[in-house]
Formats: C-alpha cells, sequence, structure tokens
C-alpha cells in the first residue's frame, strides 16, 4: 500500500513488494520466538509428554511460529529476495504514516487521563480510520461508536472492569 514502486517485483504472475527490512524483521523475529521456544521447553507440557500442563500451549504456538517463520525463510529464498540499504530501511519502517500513529498512540495514552476512556477512544479510533480514507467520515464515526459500545460492554459487563 504504501511501498515505493522501485521494490516492486513479479512473482508468479502475481504482483509482490519486496519490503527493504524483511530479511531483519524475520531476523529478530526468529531469535525472539527461538528464545521463547526454548524457554517453553523448560515447563512441562508436550515434549516432556503431558498434554495438559502449563508448557504446553507454549511450546506448541511457539513450534507453529518457528515452522511459519521457516516457511517464510524457504519463501524468501525461491523468490531471491534482496536486502536494502540501512537508508531504505530506516524510510520503509518509520515512513509518514508509522510516525504519526506513533504520535496518535502517545497523545491517546497522555489525552485519556483526562478525557476519560470513551471521549479518547472514539476520537482515536474515529481519527486513525479517517488518516487511512478520508472518503465517507460519518460512516467511520458510527463505526466507531459501535466498537466503543462493544468494548464498553465487553470489558465492564462481560468481564467487570473498571475502564478508565
Amino acid at each position: 500500500m504504501f511501498q515505493p514502486k522501485k521494490n516492486k517485483q513479479k512473482i508468479n504472475s502475481t504482483e509482490s513488494y519486496n519490503s527493504p527490512g524483511e530479511y531483519l524483521i524475520f531476523i529478530i523475529l526468529f531469535f525472539i520466538t527461538g528464545l521463547l521456544f526454548i524457554e517453553s521447553v523448560k515447563l512441562p507440557g508436550i515434549f516432556q509428554g503431558y498434554t495438559h500442563r502449563m508448557g504446553t500451549m507454549p511450546q506448541i504456538m511457539t513450534g507453529i511460529v518457528l515452522l511459519l517463520l521457516f516457511l517464510i525463510l524457504i519463501q524468501m529464498i525461491k523468490n531471491r529476495y534482496r536486502q536494502g540499504t540501512v537508508k531504505e530501511i530506516l524510510f520503509h519502517l518509520f515512513s509518514k504514516e508509522v510516525i504519526i500513529l506513533i504520535f496518535a498512540v502517545i497523545l491517546y495514552a497522555y489525552l485519556l487521563k483526562y478525557l476519560h476512556f470513551r471521549i479518547t477512544t472514539l476520537f482515536f479510533l474515529w481519527g486513525c480510520m479517517y488518516f487511512f480514507d478520508t472518503k465517507q467520515p460519518l460512516q467511520k464515526l458510527f463505526i466507531s461508536i459501535v466498537v466503543l459500545i462493544l468494548i464498553n460492554f465487553i470489558f465492564s459487563t462481560i468481564f467487570k472492569v473498571l475502564l478508565p
């Protein structure tokens, strides 16, 4: 969506975009998931012969993520992915949209203390949707109100959590 056209390449007659930092993100995800997998194996679970202990889900989930990362690596090698320069990676990771959204989240967290949950969340949801697509602002406002009502219902009524 926001990818520069110079990184575009044809793969299997469908258009695909190379993200300049894909190897970097892949390595970070693989490292973090590998560490989590090693820690999960220390808990009693599937690898210790138990199917109902506390380590079962972490072992299964981290195992699945490692398998998916391995499949992504095979796809990257098969498609002859080339890593971009550091400048391209930084430009891709910290594009204008990302910087604005980071600022919006920080502003949301700051205003939450003063305007409380409902008003701040309504403006945040509507603002984020409007930022990505300026068409039909009233529809986006309606969607934001419905989502806010659902969030409020789920946390206040079902989970009995006091929202700020």
